[in-house]
C-alpha cells in the first residue's frame, strides 16, 4: 500500500506559485481544512515537506425571494423613488378614534408603489403623509377653508437611520373661500436633505358641479388639470359600496395623459368613517416633481371633495344658489 507521501492528488506536484481554489489539509493538523482564496499564490501556504490535498469548493448561488431587498443597497432620494415607479397606491388610515367620537383627526396616509395591474399596492410603504393642524380648525372650518401642514416622510425598513427622514412638505394657507375669490391652494416644497425648495403650488379653481384641481411648476406655469364628472355614484352617493371616482389627468392641450381614480376600501370602515384610497398613475413624460405634485393634488381633492366635513361636488351649486340668495 502506498503511504500518504507517495499518493498523487489534484494539485500534489504542482509549481507553488499557481493560484488555487479549495482547502489545505497539512499533516501537521490532521482532517484541519484550511480555506485556500482563488488567486491566492499556493506558496505562501504550503511549507516544504508538507503534502497538500486540494478539492474542489463549489459555488452555490442563493437566489433573493420575491420581496426581499439588499441589506446594503445604496440610499434612493425621494424623486428617484417616484422616477423609477410608474404609479402610486395612496392608502388613508383608518382613524379610530374619530369613528367613535366623530370628532375629525389629523389624517394619515400611505404611499406605495402601485402593483403591475394596475390596481392594487405593490410592495412595502414608500412614504408616510402626517397631517398637522389645530383642532378648532379642523372641528369648526369647512374643508375649503381650513388651513393644515402635511410632512412627508420616507419609510425604509431596512435602513433605520433613514426610516422618517424628511421628503416634502406641504402647507395649505387659511382661505375664506366664496366663489370664485381666495380659491384653496396647496404649496409644496422639497425638504429633503435640509433642502427647502418649491417644486409648485396646487389650485382649486371654481366649479359649479365638476371636480378640478391645477397643478402649476415652481415658476407658475401651468402643468397639468385633474379633472373628474360630478356625474358618478362616488360623488352623488359616497355611501359605503359607491366609492369608486374615476378622475382624468390632462396635459395644457387638454389631452388626457394619465389617470387618476378613488378606489374602494372596506365596506366595514366607510359604514363608520369615510376612507379615501387612490390610485394614481403617472404621466409618461413627467419628472419627478411633477410626480410629487400630482401626489399633493391627490391629497387636495381628498380633502376638499371627500373629507368627512365636505358636502361634496355635487352640493357646490347648492352652496352658489345660498350665497346669491344672501347676497
Amino acid at each position: 500500500m502506498q503511504s500518504n507521501s507517495d499518493m498523487v492528488f489534484p494539485g500534489n506536484g504542482m509549481p507553488s506559485n499557481q493560484p488555487q481554489q479549495g482547502f489545505q489539509v497539512t499533516n501537521q493538523q490532521p482532517n484541519a481544512m484550511i480555506p485556500v482564496q482563488q488567486g491566492f499564490p499556493q506558496q505562501q501556504f504550503v511549507q516544504p515537506g508538507v503534502n497538500v490535498m486540494y478539492m474542489p469548493v463549489p459555488t452555490v448561488q442563493v437566489p433573493l425571494l420575491q420581496g426581499m431587498v439588499p441589506m446594503f443597497q445604496p440610499r434612493m432620494l425621494g424623486l428617484d423613488k417616484l422616477t423609477s415607479i410608474h404609479g402610486v397606491y395612496i392608502k388613508q388610515k383608518f382613524m379610530k378614534l374619530q369613528a367613535i367620537t366623530g370628532c375629525t383627526q389629523q389624517h394619515r396616509h400611505f404611499i406605495y408603489a402601485l402593483g403591475n395591474d394596475g390596481k392594487q399596492r405593490k410592495g412595502s410603504k414608500m412614504f408616510k403623509c402626517k397631517e398637522d393642524s389645530g383642532c378648532c380648525m379642523r372641528q369648526c372650518c369647512s374643508p375649503g377653508c381650513r388651513s393644515w401642514n402635511m410632512d412627508v416622510t420616507h419609510k425604509d425598513y431596512y435602513d433605520p437611520a433613514f426610516d422618517s427622514a424628511s421628503f416634502l412638505k406641504f402647507e395649505r394657507p387659511f382661505k375664506c373661500t366664496f366663489l370664485c375669490c381666495a380659491r384653496p391652494e396647496l404649496i409644496v416644497s422639497l425638504v429633503e436633505g435640509g433642502e427647502n425648495v418649491k417644486l409648485g403650488k396646487v389650485v382649486n379653481p371654481f366649479q359649479c358641479c365638476d371636480l378640478k384641481v391645477e397643478i402649476y411648476d415652481a415658476s407658475d406655469a401651468h402643468k397639468y388639470t385633474i379633472a373628474g364628472t360630478c356625474c358618478q355614484c362616488g360623488v352623488v352617493c359616497q355611501g359605503p359600496c359607491c366609492q369608486e371616482v374615476d378622475l382624468a389627468i390632462l396635459d395644457t392641450s387638454g389631452q388626457q395623459v394619465a389617470t387618476m381614480k378613488r378606489v374602494r376600501a372596506s365596506v366595514l370602515q366607510n359604514m363608520v368613517e369615510t376612507v379615501a384610497n387612490f390610485t394614481v398613475h403617472f404621466p409618461k413624460d413627467s419628472t419627478g416633481a411633477d410626480r410629487a405634485l400630482l401626489i399633493a393634488a391627490t391629497l387636495m381633492i381628498d380633502y376638499i371633495y371627500f373629507d368627512k366635513k365636505s358636502k361634496g361636488a355635487v352640493n357646490e351649486a347648492n352652496d352658489v344658489g345660498n350665497a346669491i340668495d344672501r347676497m
